[in-house]
């Protein structure tokens, strides 16, 4: 509201009355955070964040992604499903919304549908991976294909999910589907790539001791194989019963200081990495 004064022959006049009145609404800044929740081969759940500053009620909002079409929202929605899109296509998609003195600026997004045949991984351990895709009640029967850089394996299913077991750790893998038709027709999915977790290492090789005195002496060691059976991901450290060894893979030599005279090492465990924990070896014994 607005109150008027005057002043006169050195003496201010009571106000005025209180006039309300209302600024117009202005078009509306950009939407923010523009994202996607849900996608398919056919379908894109789109959602986004009212702008920072709307000057005004939100009234509507206009969504346009090629070729051409465009739908009006009533109200102040934050998400959309475009259905009937092609599998395996990209779209381009702006948004704006409205309030009373019309449409803000767009924002615009990319996005490319999955093919008809989408692999999902759901679950990835050190040695297993489990998989799932979009079922088709047409299909005959589903093949599986997955390889790391030495083998490929195969296997087959009915239904549209699988579990892939007596992997590698910390390996590479690329994963594929086919379904089958009933009258002979094949589809493969797009290749999935993942990489197994990490899991623990082998022992280490060759733990000796050299330079002996009353308070110390010094460990050498090999780190594991590399081979799959013992390596299982990178070396992160290795410990013993005294202190943990911070060392790269590379360093297989720690001196053991001050030790207490005549203490008896028994061996050295090898640690590496692992989400949300750590992994270690058998210990080895010292000879």
């Amino acid at each position: 509201g607005v109150q008027v004064r005057s002043f006169i022959e050195s003496r201010w006049s009571d106000w005025s009355d209180e006039l309300d009145f209302r600024t117009f609404a202005d078009v509306p800044g950009a939407i923010t955070n523009v994202g996607i929740s849900h996608k398919t081969s056919s379908s894109v759940k789109v959602n986004w964040r009212q702008p920072y500053s709307t000057y005004g009620p939100i009234r509507s909002v206009k969504i346009t992604w090629e070729p051409g079409t465009t739908i009006h929202l009533h109200g102040n929605t934050t998400e959309y499903t475009l259905y009937g899109l092609s599998p395996a296509t990209s779209y381009s998609i702006t948004i704006s919304m409205a309030t009373d003195a019309g449409y803000g600026p767009e924002v615009y997004t990319n996005i490319t549908t999955y093919p008809t045949l989408y692999v999902e991984i759901k679950k990835i351990e050190s040695q297993s991976v489990n998989i799932i895709w979009n079922h088709d009640s047409r299909i005959s029967h589903y093949e599986i294909q997955w390889s790391d850089s030495q083998q490929e394996m195969v296997n087959s299913s009915g239904v549209a999910h699988f579990n892939l077991i007596n992997l590698l750790p910390s390996t590479n893998y690329n994963v594929t589907v086919k379904r089958y038709f009933p009258h002979g027709k094949v589809e493969w999915s797009e290749p999935r790539n993942l990489i197994t977790l990490a899991d623990v290492p082998g022992p280490v090789r060759n733990i000796t001791s050299s330079n002996h005195t009353s308070t110390s002496f010094i460990l050498h060691w090999l780190s594991p194989n590399t081979d799959y059976s013992t390596y299982n991901g990178p070396i992160r450290k290795y410990q013993g019963p005294i202190r943990s060894v911070k060392v790269s893979e590379q360093s297989m030599v720690y001196t053991i200081i001050p030790c207490t005279p005549f203490i008896y090492f028994n061996g050295l465990h090898v640690f590496i990495d692992r989400p949300f924990r750590r992994g270690c070896s058998d210990r080895v014994p010292l000879y």
